[in-house]
């Protein structure tokens, strides 16, 4: 080698979580540089800057040697000098500390280069660092502005390094590739702009993604490499102070609202405004055209006397005065809770006092006050709990505005120690996750008049619901109600304190309930005549499932929209049947195959099932023109199934031996429109968990990017439960309802349009299945410019425009308490904190 360059290494300094080394290599146009770790040669991180002219290579901060190597290279691309020198960590902590104490200019001008330079290659940042369990998830961008059109869709990799410099990414997931053809999307897609003006003929890309690490580091260095073009790649450092921060930072961004404190402020500014609402409240009663009698029921069994005395104050001072309260005492042992009783009756007339000879469990006792409540409704509450000074007032309100109302409930929230805390903000009415939890729960209110008829044949419910008195109550009325309101505030508050469900002990304090559980959804079951069997903690602890019996499994056409080029398609169909055991399955693909797709589609298939491939609509993974709706719509009207499945061509597991049954289930047998199971990536986070759809914004995703493995909030994320729209990644429906609700005028959002119109047209419930679970694997880079970009603005005011009644209010299986931004009912920037 002739070396015509000299290449001599300057100043050392440390920020940021990075050494950088000054250069000097006159007449070199061109600097590569490569970090091994000493001893066994690993690759490392490192980058070579150009600042005001002269170079700076920048590596990390590891606790290990590194071997640097900085290589010249002439403009054919040949090595023409090369020199080398050892970073070690203690050695480049002191160069830089006696830099820093010198005063020194040079290694003052070249610390922090990577924030003044003009960038050499691609930018990487560092956004989220989610904690799960015991472990991080890491998210972050990468971005690239070029010229050269054959960096456009080179493979980018991302690993993540330890302090010592190993390996700590377990699974890297590719949130989104995309390629912006032109200077304006690049702007519209929000990518940063570049410093110092520097040109890119207007392309740009940027690719997100998620990392699952083995642990929890405190220093962590992301790395970003394009293969082929080593120049381009980009490292970022967090030290254990940016890590915590990030961390901490990333946390309090996933909280619900039941656990920040941000609830407690917003009870704060809320008392500040009861006064005059209650005043108005008042006011209002003798306008009222029709004013419905309340029978509060409250059993009473050796209440202690200071719960007594809040539940009786929160019920007597309603601003709604037309009640009547029946105090149930199934304790006439109890002298003093008798003289409170007898206190209470002499306080107000409203107050009726209801005497029994012994407890005949909280069913019979609750009878006993219905049998003799004379009210238009029945309010359930317990006798340590209290509710909200306007809770009768609203719920006279919901029964004015929906006359045919039989069944009323509020959101809750916990009494600890005076304290009110743990917020539940519930969804409108949902007799399938009524199935799996009684998310109901308190100030259940009902039409005397339809629970009576409901009982008249068989009377009222027993003893063998204790424990579930209030779920039976709510899937009894609820089965024959003519409409159900929800309104959505905590009006209930639910004392936590030993002995009671609430507590710490709960339900496993009163393992009786479980079984009560199991008999009121079973006999809501067999009252629908769902071929079905309620089987408790099959799943989950505490918690019931369902079990459906199909006399005879139809045939399921699993269709699939292949884009050409997507490496993905053959290791999707080997999932998707080596996963099932359904009897009847075919697959229908509709697009182009290779003659080697088409063979090893062919082996993967299996005794017994079918491969049918069509023609669809033209597409390659990153062509704009792709057409899911359509290609799928070619797919559908091929199969030959009742039922079709549609699947994503990226999905790469399905979770679960039975995951089709819970799938054709509720749609079969349950009357449900379509039911669509929890779409996750590889690193352990949720692509998708049903959409949220109102506040006369773009659809979103409900908790994308957390982690699947929490429960989320009030099990939000692992119960089956409705939802506004599911995933198409994994959704299955008659094939008719599919053929006549497919939109190919909204390719991107046509999942979302299908559900809609299902309830709207076809008056079907959408099921978000949380029990079935698949898997997507990286899709391919897609290309974007200024027409896709408009395109997409367009379809969505046209999705907005076409189903405008949704998108109007909030979304009816969300909550409008914690505002419109928000995806994991957390509370928006501002509300509440």
């Amino acid at each position: 080698m002739s070396n015509r360059v000299s290449i001599t290494f300057g100043k050392v300094t440390r920020g940021g979580g990075k050494v950088f080394i000054g250069v000097d290599a006159p007449g070199a146009a061109r600097l590569e540089a490569t970090s091994r770790r000493e001893g066994d040669g690993l690759l490392l991180p490192s980058s070579v800057l150009t600042l005001d002219g002269s170079h700076v290579v920048c590596v990390p901060v590891l606790g290990c040697a590194q071997r640097l190597s900085v290589s010249v290279l002439d403009e054919s691309g040949a090595v023409v000098a090369t020199a080398s020198k050892t970073v070690g960590h203690l050695r480049s902590k002191l160069a830089s500390s006696v830099n820093t104490l010198r005063h020194d200019a040079r290694a003052e001008r070249i610390r922090n280069a990577d924030r003044k330079a003009a960038p050499a290659g691609a930018h990487l940042s560092l956004d989220e660092l989610l904690p799960d369990g015991d472990v991080d998830i890491l998210r972050g961008t990468v971005e690239m502005r070029f010229v050269d059109e054959s960096l456009a869709e080179l493979p980018i990799s991302v690993d993540v390094l330890s302090a010592s410099g190993d390996s700590v990414a377990t699974a890297v997931a590719v949130v989104d590739d995309v390629v912006f053809a032109d200077e304006a999307p690049a702007t519209e897609a929000g990518l940063a702009p570049l410093p110092n003006g520097v040109a890119t003929g207007g392309r740009a890309r940027r690719m997100s993604f998620s990392c699952r690490l083995d642990g929890r580091h405190d220093t962590i260095v992301a790395c970003a490499r394009v293969e082929g073009a080593p120049a381009w790649d980009a490292f970022e450092t967090l030290e254990p102070f940016e890590a915590q921060g990030l961390r901490e930072a990333t946390r309090r961004r996933y909280l619900s609202a039941a656990e920040t404190d941000g609830y407690a402020r917003i009870l704060e500014r809320d008392a500040t405004e009861l006064p005059r609402r209650l005043a108005q409240m008042r006011a209002a009663v003798p306008l009222m055209p029709e004013r419905p009698l309340f029978s509060v029921i409250v059993p009473l069994y050796n209440t202690p006397l200071d719960f007594f005395a809040e539940m009786l104050d929160s019920v007597l001072d309603q601003a709604y005065p037309d009640l009547e309260l029946l105090l149930v005492n199934a304790s006439p042992e109890n002298a003093e809770l008798s003289a409170a009783v007898d206190a209470a009756c002499a306080r107000d007339s409203r107050v009726r006092r209801i005497d029994l000879d012994a407890n005949l469990g909280i069913t019979e006792n609750t009878n006993a006050g219905i049998r003799a409540a004379t009210g238009d409704f029945l309010c359930f509450l317990d006798h340590d709990d209290t509710i909200e000074p306007d809770a009768l007032w609203l719920y006279a309100r919901a029964a004015l505005e929906t006359p045919e109302v039989d069944l009323i409930y509020c959101d809750e929230d916990h009494l600890l120690d005076g304290r009110r805390i743990g917020p539940f903000y519930k969804p409108d009415w949902d007799p399938d996750l009524l199935c799996f939890e009684n998310y109901v729960t308190h100030l259940l209110c009902v039409r005397r008049e339809m629970l009576l008829s409901a009982t008249a044949e068989t009377g009222l419910p027993g003893r063998e619901f204790d424990g579930a008195q209030d779920h039976n109550m709510t899937l009894l009325i609820g089965d024959h109600a003519r409409a159900v309101r929800h309104v959505p505030r905590v009006l209930y508050h639910w004392r936590m304190h030993a002995g009671s469900t609430a507590g710490s002990e709960g339900v496993g304090q009163k393992s009786y309930a479980l079984e009560a559980e199991r008999r009121a959804v079973q006999a809501h079951l067999d009252r629908l005549g769902v071929p079905a069997t309620a089987a408790m903690e099959r799943r989950r602890p505490m918690r019931c499932d369902l079990v459906y019996d199909f006399a005879e499994k139809s045939r399921v056409s699993a269709c699939i929209a292949h884009a050409t080029g997507n490496p993905n398609l053959v290791a999707c169909v080997e999932a998707l049947v080596s996963s099932t055991d359904w009897p009847d399955l075919e697959v229908v693909v509709s697009g182009t195959l290779t003659a080697d797709e088409r063979a090893r589609l062919d082996g993967a298939m299996g005794s017994g099932r079918t491969l049918v491939v069509v023609d669809g609509p033209a597409s390659t993974p990153s062509s704009a023109a792709t057409n899911a709706p359509a290609a799928l719509s070619a797919a559908a009207t091929a199969a030959t199934g009742e039922y079709v499945l549609l699947v994503d061509e990226n999905v790469c597991s399905f979770q679960g031996g039975d995951w089709l049954d819970a799938l054709m289930g509720p749609v079969a047998l349950g009357g449900t429109a379509c039911a669509g199971a929890k779409v996750v990536r590889v690193d352990g986070t949720i692509a998708c968990a049903g959409y949220l759809v109102g506040e006369g914004i773009s659809p979103r995703r409900a908790y994308e990017g957390y982690p699947v493995r929490a429960d989320g909030y009030y099990e939000y994320n692992v119960l089956p439960h409705r939802a506004s729209a599911v995933s198409a990644s994994c959704m299955l429906l008659r094939r008719d309802d599919f053929l006549e609700n497919a939109s190919d005028d909204l390719p991107e959002t046509f999942e979302v349009a299908l559900c809609l119109d299902l309830q709207a047209k076809r008056g079907g419930a959408v099921l978000q299945q949380n029990n079935v679970v698949v898997t997507l694997a990286n899709a391919p880079v897609r290309r974007s410019d200024a027409r896709t970009l408009a395109s997409s603005a367009q379809e969505t005011g046209r999705l907005l425009a076409r189903h405008a009644a949704a998108f109007a209010g909030h979304d009816p299986y969300y909550t409008p308490n914690v505002g419109s931004g928000n995806r994991f009912f957390g509370y928006d920037e501002g509300e509440g904190l």
